[in-house]
């Protein structure tokens, strides 16, 4: 299909002109309208010969040594590119004229201009050998450049597909090597298929119903013909090609399927199919759902080695067609495509090694000894496989000369952070298995274990591009942070150079976030240059067309080429094929389309990894990233974003926070320096902390056996001994005590008392002297009106306090209600709060908050009905049949998650987020209209106001029965109506001290809490796992606390409502260590809010008095918990001490306790009248 006249061309010498004669001779004939370009040599016969034969049109150009191969091309350019074949017979005879440098460079201009190369198969070795030597390389070195082409040399096949009237003569071997069927007619095809037992093949090369019918069998749905438009031929390559007669195995049964894996290296129908790919597919995919394991596969292997060659006719090699050779070149391809990954199994390891032991080392030693050396080679390799790192590039130097501590992002060169960012990457991506891509396998709850390398390499891609967020917001001013920005997009062009397009999308992905994007100011501080250096990053990864620029990238990209693919894409592209192409085929056969689309996007991305980047790891940096502090939570960073975009200079938060804050750091200096809210250590008093909160105490000292505070007492002071031990003794049954505790020098007791006041505070336990003690006694009142003068020292009390009261519900954790009750868990994990059920003043009108009341209503049976009216009569005070309940969100409100409930005469909402709720009461008789908005919003429009609510399951369902209900509601009686503002009730209700967080406080608390949404059994903390700093509350649905044993039995120990708060242990202590115990979803749609810790300590910086009273607030709710904790434990030993009976004897005391009688306990005091004021 070229224009204008077309030419062969023929590479002549003095020495091979009696070849290129030789086969003119045969072929002159045939050649038709081609004409001939041709060197011209010393004789006269060749000349002759053409001039008889009257070939024409013939174009002479110079002789070979005065290099006219090159005119042969050139003289072609300039007849419309019409050359598109040089022959080259006898390669030697010519060697003395086409020299190495010459050879490489005909190499070369053949690839650039799309010339075909025909010569023999031993002259093209040597035509490659010689321009290998041209480039100089050598020895172990060796390997091919892309300039020269060397592997498009393409030999004497392309003549025998393109030409197939032309004749060349050929040995036995070669022809059966190189010849193809491309171009064959209809006829010469179906011939072939006929005369090599594939004539079940023949109905996809025919439309003559006659012959579809007698030749189609079950096989013949094994396959269809390939559309030459859809395969890839790589660039530079016409898809009419020798593939324009071929078939490719879409679906069979797994025996079958594994036999055409098995066929031998000259079976004929390896000569029309791509075999190589097949046995890639099958490699890559075979674990897949309904397809095989491993250990399946390896015994198909084995039974198919030991069967004998099929169709063998009787001038063929039976050893041609045997399945054994195949088998083990199999065997081959499986070690080395993912170093013997699948044959670390024990039981799959010894099967291999007894076959090929016993049966191919039988057979063939040579071949045996090969597999048995590469699987014991693969067996013992370990990541990272070692790599001479010599000619790596040096290691960039660090900009100032500092200890580690001290050295942030701006101290690394941006290179060098690129590298290091590349190996961190490289270390984990050269572990991801190909199994790991099957099945959404990173997308299930046990990702782990089904996928531990890609899900690791997912978690470390999320957590690197949050890292860089995290560095940005981070920074107090605007110009830190466009000197930030301006770094990652440094980093990131650097990264894009290195071909790491998994860390170029993860500096893509922080730049372009939200967060980020909010600093406008400090964008607007980044030069023009760094900003085109921005956009030239964004295109290259950019998600137009679906990729393009990135594939394209990847695709021309070498396998030898270092390379960090985009897994995210990849993954993406699987989740899509996975939802349209199913794993079998409707008649039950194993679907290898699919598997084939699978595995050609999971290639896509193993193919790199084998090629390794020699770069110097630097230990320091990547331990300087790994060790940096990450803040996750979208809405969290947006909020802290904004803050920051609004203050870009770093002065304050908002007027009245900027004003609370000048009057906190007024208050600061009989306590600085210190850094309000830091939780990087455990909080301690000073000694003039001490004398601080001293005024007024007094000094008492104890003999031993004295009681100091009387369980049940009201008590207004708080304890410190200053000498001395004091045991703690609760009582168990009447008359009886067991000492659960001691406390020596600097322990403090008392502080429940202080925190809850009045009857709530009484005393929960005997504190008795067990030596001489001096205890310092100071006043409840004066302590608590220092901490409001004092921001600092209430920061450290209340958070002392805290953490002595959160180690002490610890110990209640591991304990499960006999009866179902909300539970708390242990201090490393998550904890309830039991607060939600006790009579509290963050609570409206001190209500018990329903455990029920945000529970999704599904089922409309009598008995939850009831339970639901009593609920809203309760939050809404109006007694009504609730008709429908729907899980949603309120645009305007602080919660983002809440409850609607619809009646026959009201809609009202109802959210709670920590102290906070939100409660709305609409009289639908007086609504105007009710409209769903473009953005699936659901508005409620009454008089001027509009309400809208979103985050419905169904919003169609919800919108119909709400318009129904109104109309009816229009026509019924007239209802009285009830206000329907929104109203907030925080925790300053009824805190007459002022210690706890206020309206303004939760404001900006709120701002950057977010709302996490799980299904049943999805976990929200997992066992084990690395803390988190998290405060949390469960705002609909319900949780299990697990543990799981040493034997590896899971353990519910308690369950959590609506409403309840957990986590304030690890909120405390900080993200050290691991959880204890996992919290589970255990009810769908289960929605949980979430207050971070590095959220806080960023508002403690603007308002440092905000971290004593939220300290405050998080003592009052933990002595809350730990007073009715402490009662149901009370509750339930007096429960079994009534259920042994009267008569029921006591066998054993408790090694650890001690038990005294109550009599001798209630000694009077007698203080030796040694009080006096405290010196401390």
């Amino acid at each position: 299909k070229m224009s204008g006249q077309q030419y062969l061309g023929f590479i002549v010498g003095e020495r091979n002109e009696s070849n290129v004669r030789e086969w003119l001779t045969k072929n002159y004939t045939n050649l038709g309208d081609f004409g001939i370009i041709l060197n011209t040599t010393n004789s006269s016969s060749l000349r002759n010969f053409i001039s008889d034969a009257e070939i024409e049109p013939v174009v002479y150009v110079g002789t070979l040594r005065e290099k006219g191969e090159q005119d042969i091309y050139k003289r072609a350019d300039k007849r419309a590119k019409s050359l598109n074949v040089i022959f080259l017979f006898n390669y030697p005879s010519v060697k003395k004229e086409l020299t190495p440098e010459r050879t490489s460079e005909l190499l070369t201009e053949c690839w650039l201009r799309e010339i075909s190369l025909v010569t023999s198969y031993e002259d093209a070795q040597l035509l490659l050998d010689s321009m290998v030597a041209a480039q100089g390389i050598s020895g172990k070195k060796k390997r091919r450049k892309s300039v020269g082409g060397g592997s498009n040399v393409v030999m004497q096949k392309v003549l025998l597909t393109r030409y197939p009237q032309f004749d060349i003569p050929m040995d036995e071997a070669q022809e059966t090597k190189w010849r193809q069927t491309g171009l064959w007619s209809a006829t010469q095809i179906i011939g072939f298929l006929k005369n090599n037992n594939l004539s079940y093949l023949i109905p996809l090369f025919t439309k003559d119903e006659e012959l579809i019918e007698e030749y189609t069998t079950e096989r013949t749905n094994y396959f269809v013909r390939n559309d030459p438009n859809e395969i890839d031929m790589g660039p530079k390559t016409s898809a009419e090609d020798w593939r324009d007669y071929t078939v490719k195995l879409v679906a069979a049964p797994l025996e079958d399927a594994v036999e055409y894996l098995c066929v031998g290296a000259d079976a004929d129908i390896r000569r029309i199919w791509d075999y190589e790919t097949y046995k890639r597919n099958f490699l890559i995919t075979h674990t897949s759902k309904k397809f095989t394991d491993s250990f399946e596969l390896l015994r198909y292997l084995r039974d198919f080695y030991n069967r004998p060659a099929p169709n063998a006719d009787d001038d063929e090699n039976e050893d041609d067609l045997a399945y054994g050779p195949t088998v083990i070149q199999v065997l081959l391809d499986w070690i080395l495509m993912e170093y013997g990954a699948d044959f670390k199994d024990i039981e799959m390891n010894e099967f291999f090694q007894d076959f090929v032991d016993n049966e191919i080392a039988r057979d063939d030693p040579d071949a045996a000894k090969e597999l048995k050396a590469l699987h014991d080679t693969a067996q013992h390799l370990t990541h990272p496989y070692p790599l001479d790192k010599e000619d790596a590039p040096k290691m960039m130097a660090v900009r100032k000369k500092a200890k580690e501590k001290s050295l942030e992002l701006l101290s690394y060169h941006p290179t060098e952070i690129a590298r290091q960012i590349t190996l961190m990457d490289e270390g984990l991506f050269q572990k991801i298995r190909a199994k790991e891509f099957i099945g959404g396998a990173w997308t299930k709850p046990n990702a782990m274990e089904l996928a531990p390398n890609l899900t690791s390499f997912i978690e470390h891609t999320n957590k690197i591009s949050s890292w860089i967020t995290t560095e940005i917001i981070k920074q107090p001013n605007k110009e830190l942070q466009a000197d930030y920005i301006r770094r990652f997009i440094a980093i990131g062009k650097e990264l894009n150079e290195l071909n790491n397009f998994n860390g170029v999308m993860n500096i893509l992905t922080a730049l372009h976030g939200s967060a980020v994007g909010r600093l406008k100011v400090a964008w607007e501080s980044v030069p023009a240059k760094d900003m085109r250096d921005f956009d030239e990053l964004t295109d290259s990864v950019s998600l137009l067309g679906h990729y393009k620029n990135y594939r394209e990238k990847l695709k021309n990209l070498p396998p030898s080429e270092p390379t960090i693919p985009l897994v995210a894409v990849t993954c993406s592209d699987l989740n899509g094929l996975g939802e349209v192409l199913e794993y079998t085929t409707e008649d039950g056969l194993i679907n290898f389309d699919r598997h084939a689309k699978f595995s050609e996007h999971i290639w896509s991305v193993k193919r790199f990894m084998r090629a390794r980047y020699i770069l110097k790891s630097n230990r320091v940096m990547q331990q300087f990233i790994k060790n940096s502090n990450v803040w996750y939570g979208d809405k969290t960073l947006v909020a802290i974003a904004t803050l920051r975009n609004s203050q870009p200079d770093g002065i304050g938060l908002t007027e009245s926070m900027s004003s609370k804050k000048k009057k906190s750091r007024q208050s600061l200096s009989l306590t600085q320096p210190v850094i309000v809210g830091d939780t990087s250590g455990k909080p301690e008093l000073t000694d003039r902390d001490w004398a601080v909160l001293g005024s007024g105490a007094r000094e008492i000292t104890y003999a031993p056996g004295e009681v100091i505070l009387e369980a049940g007492a009201i008590n207004q002071h708080l304890f410190r001994i200053r000498s001395g031990v004091c045991r703690v003794d609760k009582e168990v049954e009447p008359e009886r005590l067991i000492t659960v505790a001691t406390m020596k020098e600097g322990q403090m007791f008392g502080e429940i008392s202080m925190l809850l006041r009045g009857e709530q505070g009484r005393a929960t336990a005997w504190i008795i002297a067990d030596s001489e003690v001096s205890v310092v006694r100071y006043n409840s009142d004066y302590v608590i009106n220092v901490c409001k003068a004092e921001p600092v020292l209430s920061d450290k009390l209340n958070r002392i306090l805290a953490l002595k009261l959160a180690a002490r519900l610890k110990a209640f954790g591991g304990k499960k209600d006999k009866k179902p009750k909300p539970a708390s868990s242990s201090a490393s994990a998550p904890s309830s709060s039991a607060s939600a059920n006790l009579k509290s003043k963050f609570s409206r009108e001190g209500q018990k908050p329903s455990k029920k009341r945000s529970k999704r209503f599904t089922k409309q049976d009598i008995s939850s009905v009831s339970e639901i009216d009593k609920d809203f009569k309760k939050l809404f005070r109006l007694n009504e049949v609730v008709i429908k309940v729907f899980p949603c969100t309120f645009r305007g409100g602080m919660s983002p998650q809440g409850t609607m409930y619809l009646t026959q005469n009201y809609l009202c909402f109802y959210a709670s987020i920590f102290t906070k709720k939100t409660i709305i009461k609409i009289n639908l008789s007086a609504v105007k209209d009710v409209k769903i908005h473009k953005n699936r919003k659901l508005e409620i429009i009454k008089g001027s106001k509009c309400y809208a609510f979103k985050e419905f399951d169904n919003l169609q369902e919800a919108h119909q029965l709400i318009s129904s209900v109104r109309r009816n509601a229009e026509m019924g009686d007239e209802v009285s109506d009830e206000s329907d503002e929104q109203t907030e009730m925080g925790s300053d209700e009824q805190d007459e001290e002022g210690l706890l967080p206020n309206n303004d406080d939760w404001i900006a608390i709120l701002k950057g809490t977010k709302s996490m949404r799980y299904n049943v059994d999805e976990y929200i903390i997992r066992q084990s796992s690395e803390r988190k700093q998290r405060l949390y509350q469960i705002s609909h649905g319900e949780c299990r606390i697990e543990i799981e044993t040493e034997r590896g039995d899971i353990k519910v120990v308690g369950t959590m409502a609506a409403e309840e708060i957990f986590g304030e242990i690890s909120f405390l202590e900080g993200v050290s260590g691991v959880a204890s115990a996992s919290v589970v979803a255990n009810a769908p749609d289960t929605t949980v809010n979430v207050i971070e810790g590095y959220f806080m300590d960023f508002l403690y910086q603007y308002d440092p008095g905000l971290a004593g009273r939220f300290y405050h607030y998080l003592a009052f709710q933990l002595s809350n918990r730990l007073s009715v904790r402490e009662a149901q434990a009370r509750a339930e030993e007096q429960e079994e001490s009534e259920g042994e009976g009267e008569d029921a004897i006591i066998e054993e005391e408790p090694a650890v306790s001690r038990t005294h009688s109550k009599r001798k306990k209630k000694r009077k005091h007698k203080h030796k009248d040694k009080e006096r004021e405290s010196s401390n």
